[in-house]
This record gives C-alpha cells, sequence and structure tokens, in this order.
C-alpha cells in the first residue's frame, strides 16, 4: 500500500496501525525493527507518528542498547526523523560504552542530507 490510496489509508488507520506495531515490538522485547516492522516505514507519516510510543518501548528494553534501536528506527524514517529527534534521545540515556559504540555505527547508515541544486 505504498501510493495514494495507501498513505490515506495510514491517515485514517493510524491510530489502529500503532497499534499493530506497539503489538509487533512489544514481541520482540521492544526493539521492533525486525521485517514485520517495514510497514511503520512505508510512510513518514506513520513512521513518525509511532515514533514517541517505540522510544517509550525500547527505552524499557532490559537489553540496556535502546539507543542503537531509537537511531536505528529513525535512520529507517529517513528525512522525516529531525536531527533534534536524534539529539533528544541521546540526552535521555544513560549511555553505556557498548550502546554508545553500536549507536554511533547507526549514525554512519544515516544518508547525508540531498545538497541543494
Amino acid at each position: 500500500m505504498n501510493d495514494d490510496a495507501g498513505r490515506q489509508f495510514h491517515l485514517e488507520h493510524k491510530q489502529e496501525i500503532a497499534a499493530l506495531a506497539e503489538q509487533f515490538s512489544k514481541a520482540s522485547g521492544g526493539l521492533g525493527l525486525n521485517k514485520e516492522m517495514d510497514f511503520v516505514f512505508n510512510d513518514p507519516r506513520l513512521a513518525k507518528y509511532f515514533w514517541p510510543r517505540f522510544a517509550e518501548l525500547s527505552r524499557s528494553n532490559a537489553r540496556g542498547d535502546w539507543l542503537c534501536r531509537q537511531w536505528e528506527y529513525l535512520r529507517r524514517m529517513g528525512q522525516a526523523a529531525a536531527v533534534d529527534i536524534f539529539v533528544e534521545s541521546f540526552r535521555q540515556t544513560t549511555l553505556t560504552v557498548e550502546d554508545w559504540g553500536r549507536a554511533t555505527n547507526e549514525l554512519a547508515n544515516v544518508p547525508e542530507p540531498c545538497a541543494k541544486r
């Protein structure tokens, strides 16, 4: 559903779709970035809508690498993820060295903004 009709469907049913995404995320221990979550990223508005809940779920994850998961989510959001969202997630962390290393590796995969033509 990656067309105009799909985007309209996402807008009309974003709460239900977010609830489904939450179930997938909870089933994976708050990480929720496997293939089952791809549908969230098909529409940047949907990914941005679900972001606050994903951030909360990832912080409740006992594994401790939640900053990396958050930055992976933001990377997958593409241009819908503003720099201030990355910064805010960083501010909320008490980093472990391991999480910092993984998170910075995630940043290496973020594409640079397109140059103005």
